[in-house]
């Protein structure tokens, strides 16, 4: 693993089939947008827990299930999943975010 896939967290990038196959086999699906956000562009069968909540609210999740973090188009999914990672979850973020997810589904 490089120098730049640890930096960024890309080691725990997955794309969409990856991900759905994570979330059938028992996998959250992990919102991080906005409240605005998701409302304007829900997404089926998720929690919701903005990024700049995550740190606060990460008790609301089981750390005994893998959690597929999602936003807009993958920063903040990459952002949430390396948090979540620090705190002991097994977590992955979708590259593509909430569009290409919808698109799978």
């Amino acid at each position: 693993m490089g120098f730049f896939s640890k930096l960024f967290g890309s080691e725990w990038k997955v794309g969409e089939l990856e991900a759905a196959t994570l979330v059938k086999g028992g996998a959250r699906l992990l919102d991080v947008r906005t409240a605005a956000e998701r409302k304007s562009q829900p997404l089926k069968k998720s929690a919701h827990i903005p990024v700049h909540e995550l740190s606060s609210r990460s008790k609301e999740l089981n750390k005994k299930r893998p959690i597929v973090a999602v936003c807009a188009h993958g920063p903040r999914a990459r952002r949430a999943a390396s948090v979540l990672r620090k705190e002991g979850f097994e977590a992955y973020w979708l590259a593509g975010g909430v569009s290409s997810w919808n698109a799978t589904q």
